[in-house]
């Protein structure tokens, strides 16, 4: 009597042979056969060969796909994809897995999947290029332009101009050093130190009182220069006696002897000669002379057709 091996329709877990009279028979022939992986062109010879529904769990390999292939408990066969060739497992253990690539140099560089992150000890490269990460730097380029973001001893350095609709500046000390000039449209600051050239074509904004530009504090609607304000060969300045407009040398070299000041109450006008060059109306008031610091009386006025003959008294104004 030939059995086959027991049990024969059990299709899991390994077989129990009970017949030893026969060396080798058919039935454990198929058995082995139907446990093993047999080879077959594609799905087509495969189905001829084994049937429209083989045992779950049967592992063929099909040429067509170039895969080992399972049927599977949901009556279809299922592709095996085991790990490529060169992505091997470095690490496996309860606090990390490591995946690398086993021809990286130096080798098993890769990334690791940690308990609370992701290391990745290889360049890093997203979408063709657009973020890559790797020694010298972090690049992106979303666009035409590529740039790279590196750091010093104490910055973030950007190899690219930084466009941006806002920047807020939370640190403290010099927010801004720059020796490049700087041009911006309107600039409104609580507080903060520009040590470059500012150039501003819109509006120049300050608020508080420690707002201080090239000298000149800001508060609000006023701004105060302890040195005066002066252009190319002009000055207007300050001092006890009042306010005070004055030629200046070029370069902001020695004042004029001449200049007008503005006291509280009297307009004071300094110089060998005033000239002018207009009509001169004074109203309501009379015109005094002094004379070494002392009141001389008034002016007078005379009418004379000769230049040449001066009678007037002192204090008078000629007009010829």
């Amino acid at each position: 009597m030939s059995l086959a091996p027991f049990p024969p329709t059990n299709p899991y877990g390994k077989s129990d042979w009970r017949d030893y009279v026969d060396n080798w028979r058919d039935a454990d022939a198929t058995w082995l056969q139907d446990r093993v992986i047999l080879r077959y062109t594609d799905a087509a010879q495969r189905t001829a060969d084994q049937g429209a529904s083989p045992g779950i769990g049967k592992v063929t390999y099909n040429l067509a796909t170039d895969r080992l292939e399972v049927y599977s408990k949901t009556s279809a066969w299922q592709a095996i994809n085991p790990l490529p060739f060169y992505l091997k497992t470095v690490t496996d253990t309860v606090d990390v897995v490591t995946l690398a690539h086993s021809q990286a140099l130096p080798a098993d560089r890769g990334i690791s999947l940690g308990k609370d992150n992701v290391a990745i000890t290889h360049v890093l490269r997203t979408q063709d290029g657009v973020l890559v990460a790797d020694t010298s730097g972090l690049s992106i380029k979303t666009g035409a332009k590529t740039a790279k973001l590196t750091t010093d001893g104490t910055s973030l350095v950007s190899d690219s101009p930084v466009s941006m609709p806002s920047l807020a500046f939370t640190g403290t000390g010099s927010v801004i050093s720059t020796t490049q000039p700087i041009s911006v449209g309107a600039l409104t600051a609580a507080s903060g130190s520009i040590t470059g050239p500012l150039a501003v074509s819109g509006a120049l904004t300050g608020t508080g009182t420690g707002n201080v530009i090239g000298g000149v504090t800001l508060s609000g609607t006023v701004a105060t220069a302890p040195g005066g304000f002066s252009s190319a060969s002009g000055a207007f300045y300050g001092d006890v006696n009042g306010a005070i407009v004055r030629q200046r040398a070029a370069g902001g070299g020695a004042y004029g002897a001449a200049y007008v000041q503005v006291q509280s109450a009297n307009i004071e006008v300094t110089g060998g000669a005033m000239n002018v060059r207009s009509g001169m109306t004074v109203s309501d008031t009379t015109i005094s002379y002094y004379s070494g610091g002392a009141f001389r009386g008034y002016y007078a006025v005379g009418f004379y057709g000769d230049p040449g003959v001066s009678v007037a008294p002192e204090g008078s104004i000629l007009i010829q």
